[in-house]
């Protein structure tokens, strides 16, 4: 009896340790033990602070989202953030980026990796990534957005055929760190954003002409709407990815993307003109979407998204070259491009009745095809010379461009009775009409002398 009761007690423990681990484990599909770093755990830095209530943030298996709820600074230096991932349990999740200002504004706003280094339940902690903490009194951390990969058939699906790489999730809090009696003081505020809607990447070709291959412009814009009524768009920072890529068409660039983020205001304007034999073309580089329209010519699915958006940002022009085989009647064989990707608006600066607002953009990544979005004018001499006579006669043809179009005319003079004479030789029937039409002209010059010749013959009587 005694070694019964021995067994049924060690039986007993074992389940109840078994219960307490399977416990342990339900807080996470990964745990305290799977931090992947030298790091605090994440669990260990929440609990350090006695207001923090666990019990605020329980599980939902249906909510995809990533709230950031606190951050802190190490001695080293370090930036961390704390996230709540409602879902983490069922569906873990990895936030990519975020979209922070180091000042109380969100001026000069980047993106900034971030590298998860703890989890627990619902709960993460991330290195940020590009930042070490100043030594300034007093830091600010101005977080407009979070990232994360895009999930097919939970998130909205891309615009138009774009690929959507990230999704932003909002924060819209500015973290102010200060120090008050040697004390590390955290504070928080909730700032205004603007939701970017449907944002659609894609990019117009125009013709650069000759140098010793045809070339082109591609120009990459964003066209969106916004959550909120905007009067006159003064400012945008768009960030994006881009490689280099050399090689057979329809290659794909190999390692990763470089990253740059750009300010584009009002004022400012784009171009298209280089090598031989092109046009000058310019454009404004913030446009509301029907002025776009009614300055491009446009493909008809393009034009359709378009004209379902607010506004159209070109951020940036890159070259395009391709070659073309003898004797395969136009086929492409190689190219070199840029490729543009990841396409994110960080931060608008707009007027609405009187008033300027500068707010950090809520923005997923998106990225468009290889296709332009418009109907490419050729490369070619013939091309270029009848723009150049066409601009003679509407007086806006330069210097060069009237030189152009006056030698093309005087050759065409020129040629023109040798072409008449060649082609009479060559078709009979052609040279009895050209023979008859200059036997009318000449009746019809003539005609005036014939009446004077009649006056005065008459007057002779």
């Amino acid at each position: 009896m005694k070694n019964k009761r021995i067994k049924s007690g060690i039986i007993i423990i074992v389940f109840a340790f078994m219960l307490v681990l399977s416990l342990f484990a339900g807080q996470g599909a990964t745990s305290a033990f799977a931090d992947t770093s030298n790091f605090s755990s994440v669990i260990k830095d929440l609990s350090a602070d006695p207001n923090f209530n666990f019990a605020d943030y329980p599980e939902k298996s249906d909510d995809y989202s990533i709230q950031v709820i606190q951050i802190s600074e190490s001695k080293q230096g370090n930036l961390f953030l704390y996230a709540y991932q409602p879902c983490q349990n069922t569906f873990p999740l990895v936030a990519t980026e975020i979209n922070m200002s180091l000042s109380e504004s969100v001026d000069g706003t980047e993106p900034y990796g971030l590298k998860q280094v703890s989890t627990w339940g619902v709960f993460a902690k991330y290195l940020v990534e590009g930042v070490t903490v100043s030594s300034d009194n007093v830091r600010y951390y101005n977080i407009t957005s979070i990232f994360r990969y895009y999930i097919e058939g939970v998130d909205e699906p891309p615009v138009g055929g774009n690929i959507k790489d990230t999704v932003s999730i909002r924060v819209g809090k500015c973290f102010k760190v200060s120090i008050e009696n040697g004390n590390l003081k955290y504070e928080c505020k909730e700032k205004e954003t603007i939701e970017i809607i449907n944002p659609y990447h894609d990019f117009l070709e125009y013709p650069n002409g000759f140098k010793f291959f045809p070339q082109w412009c591609h120009s990459h814009y964003i066209c969106f709407s916004t959550d909120r009524l905007i009067d006159d768009l003064l400012e945008v920072d768009v960030s994006y990815d881009y490689k280099n890529y050399e090689g057979i068409c329809g290659g794909s660039p190999e390692g990763e993307p470089e990253r740059t983020t750009k300010t584009i205001d009002y004022l400012q304007t784009g171009g298209s003109k280089d090598g031989w034999f092109s046009d000058i073309r310019t454009w404004d580089r913030i446009e509301k979407s029907e002025d776009f329209i009614k300055n491009e010519t446009l493909n008809s699915a393009t034009k359709d998204i378009v004209s379902k958006s607010e506004w159209v940002i070109r951020f940036v022009e890159t070259p395009y070259k391709k070659t073309v085989l003898p004797g395969t009647f136009g086929q492409v064989w190689g190219e070199e491009k840029v490729v543009v990707s990841n396409v994110r608006v960080l931060r608008l600066m707009f007027r609405f009745n009187g008033k300027v607002y500068n707010l950090g953009a809520i923005s997923d990544g998106v990225s468009g095809d290889d296709k332009p979005g418009n109907k490419p004018d050729s490369v070619g001499f013939w091309r270029y010379v009848w723009n150049c006579i066409l601009k003679l006669f509407k007086g806006e043809a330069s210097f060069v461009e009237g030189a152009v179009a006056v030698v093309a005319l005087f050759i065409c003079f020129m040629l023109l009775p040798a072409l008449i004479i060649v082609l009479s030789v060559l078709f009979p029937a052609f040279g009895a009409v050209v023979k008859t039409i200059l036997k009318g002209i000449w009746w019809v010059i003539c005609l005036p002398f014939r009446g004077i010749a009649k006056l005065f013959g008459k007057g002779g009587e």
